[in-house]
């Protein structure tokens, strides 16, 4: 357990035969944050009235 603890592959076996293998976790890559150019672009668009045409068109 102590290898394990220190970040090593553990492998448990019974009768010679590997069942188990213990690996370190990965630390999970840092999450993506969005927002670096929050409040420079605005969209000021109606698309479903912009586009209504072609999506009755695909959709009827």
């Amino acid at each position: 357990m102590a290898q394990a603890l220190e970040g090593e592959e553990v492998v448990i076996a019974k009768a010679g035969r590997p069942l188990v293998r213990l690996v370190p976790v990965q630390a999970a890559p840092e999450a993506r944050r969005g927002g670096f150019l929050g409040g420079s672009a605005v969209l000021r668009a109606d698309l479903k009235a912009d586009f209504f045409a072609e999506i009755d068109r695909l959709f009827s």
